[in-house]
């Protein structure tokens, strides 16, 4: 396993790089209930990029942006296979703005491919009431689609008197209401493929009061 890391401050900013490799003899293959015939020599790879960037302006406002770039692959014989979350970009970015005697709002925004599967091509009967899956003999040849979310939080500080305060305060997740795929299953025999997703949109407020 190797890595190194870069960081470098430059008054109100920060920027961090770093990078990784890694190697493991030893496979595990388990998705899905799929599992390969793996050869004997099988072994992983794995390496990455990470950049990170952040910056303040003035006393109250700060920005952030990062990015990785993941790589990661399965070699068994003569054949290799992506691994489930290799990832050409993972972009995370936000505005953080905190000023007690106005609001606080935090906006942050993810966005990455979708994670890759083994998806099942069909079905045989093995016994009586009993079915299995045939799942692609390429191993993570399907890939769920592209997540996206933006959300905000909000928070708003109150004194009401020397001992008492109370705090306002909001959240909106996925604000454009994405319909981010988390994972897949099969209905009717393994005939039909379906999708589970991530939460929509949603909206949460509340308060607190100390006294």
């Amino acid at each position: 396993h190797y890595s190194l890391e870069y960081e470098q401050t430059m008054r109100a900013s920060k920027m961090i790089a770093a990078v990784f490799y890694k190697q493991d003899d030893f496979v595990e293959t388990n998705q899905n209930n799929f599992f390969l015939d793996m050869a004997e020599d099988s072994y992983s790879r794995y390496g990455g990029v990470e950049l990170y960037w952040n910056s303040k302006v003035g006393s109250h406002l700060s920005f952030d942006l990062s990015n990785t770039f993941l790589y990661g692959k399965i070699f068994t014989g003569e054949r290799s296979f992506d691994i489930e979350n290799r990832m050409n970009y993972f972009v995370k970015a936000g505005v953080n703005y905190f000023n007690n005697k106005y609001v606080n709002f935090g906006l942050s925004y993810i966005t990455r491919p979708g994670l890759r599967y083994t998806p099942i091509i069909g079905a045989r009967t093995i016994g009586e009431n009993l079915i299995e899956p045939i799942y692609h003999s390429t191993f993570n040849s399907a890939q769920l689609s592209d997540y996206n979310n933006l959300s905000l939080t909000l928070n708003k500080y109150f004194k009401l008197s020397d001992q008492k305060t109370i705090t306002l305060y909001g959240t909106i997740n996925n604000i454009h209401d994405a319909a981010n795929q988390m994972g897949d299953y099969y209905l009717k025999e393994y005939q039909v493929e379906e999708n589970n997703f991530f939460s929509r949109r949603w909206i949460y407020f509340g308060f607190q009061l100390d006294i």
